[in-house]
């Protein structure tokens, strides 16, 4: 009686394996597993692989009055890609500083985490990195307006402010993508600059280390006066103050030869300019071109909203004669 029992049971299980319920249930089962991994591998996706990014132009060597700097400079029309493959350290990224009083349109903190900070070898670094507004949404392109031609503005800057590197990130893989050169053992610091669909302002700061982090006086361009040379082109810079209102007005002329040179549209405009306060590395300002431009004197002008007393250097960046061309310019505010 009971082997037959027995035979019954086992039957009972191989008709029930074999029943389209089962196949049903099994199907459901394999169905949710699928739906929960791919929510976490998107929840957490993988950053490694191939990535097509910008490329710096080679090195050119830039001086004005006192300091010379180097300076690698993105062509926005270049598409030129190579690999590079990165680990999945995180780092927790730097709080911009918030200036109050009378400044005008400073951008809200924003926040970016690269997949790695430290680096060993003097190289171009290939950097993969994700940008969050300042409630930690992730920022990805459709969330981004295109300003000056680009979704991602990013500068990457010596903490001696002597390199200096405007680049283009391209979204690829679900992450931003940069190779950047660091040729000298320090810190830098890397600015992503972005504005979003609700026309919010954004910035975030990051350290990157190469080697060792940059001890003691980093050793800051002196004042420089009004002009910065680059190679036979000559920036010739006058400075007015409006202290009620903490604007300076940067007058620019270009020359070439002692000639006035052609300025030529670069990341939909005549120009770019970006200045630091030294001491305070978390202190960047984009300059504002002004209307007037008379492109073929080479005039151009900027302002911007200089909060803080001190020496601050200005990098000014221009296209001329198809050419990508930058200057430096060390400067009192008072």
């Amino acid at each position: 009686m009971k082997s037959v029992k027995n035979k019954s049971w086992e039957k009972q299980l191989k008709d029930f394996l074999l029943s389209p319920v089962f196949y049903t249930i099994l199907l459901g089962i394999v169905i949710v597993i699928a739906i929960i991994v791919l929510a976490y591998a998107r929840q957490n996706r993988h950053l490694a692989g191939n990535a097509p990014v910008q490329q710096p132009l080679p090195p050119n060597t830039t001086r004005n009055a006192q300091q010379t700097v180097t300076v690698r400079i993105t062509n926005p029309e270049s598409t030129e890609t190579k690999d590079g493959n990165q680990s999945t350290e995180i780092l927790q990224p730097d709080v911009v500083s918030q200036q109050t009083s009378c400044v005008y349109g400073q951008a809200l903190k924003a926040y970016s985490r690269f997949k790695i900070d430290r680096f060993r070898k003097l190289a171009v670094q290939p950097l993969k990195f994700d940008i969050y507004n300042d409630k930690g949404n992730l920022l990805t392109p459709e969330y981004l307006k295109t300003w000056n031609e680009q979704k991602v503005h990013f500068y990457l800057i010596s903490a001696n402010l002597k390199e200096f590197q405007h680049l283009n990130p391209v979204f690829d893989g679900g992450v931003w993508n940069v190779k950047a050169n660091m040729p000298n053992p320090g810190t830098y610091y890397a600015y992503s600059f972005v504005t979003t669909v609700k026309n919010q302002r954004l910035i975030s700061v990051n350290e990157l280390v190469v080697q060792e982090p940059t001890s003691g006086a980093p050793g800051y361009p002196a004042s420089s006066g009004s002009t910065a040379v680059f190679e036979n082109y000559k920036l010739a810079t006058a400075i007015k103050n409006d202290t009620a209102i903490c604007r300076n007005y940067f007058n620019m002329t270009v020359t070439k030869a002692e000639q006035p040179a052609l300025l030529q549209p670069i990341f939909g405009s005549f120009g770019d300019v970006v200045i630091v306060l030294h001491n305070e590395p978390q202190n960047l300002i984009l300059g504002e071109q002004l209307m007037g431009v008379e492109d073929n004197k080479g005039r151009i002008d900027f302002s911007a909203y200089l909060e803080k007393k001190g020496t601050y250097t200005m990098f000014a960046q221009f296209r001329v004669d198809g050419r990508f061309m930058f200057f430096p310019i060390t400067f009192e505010s008072k």
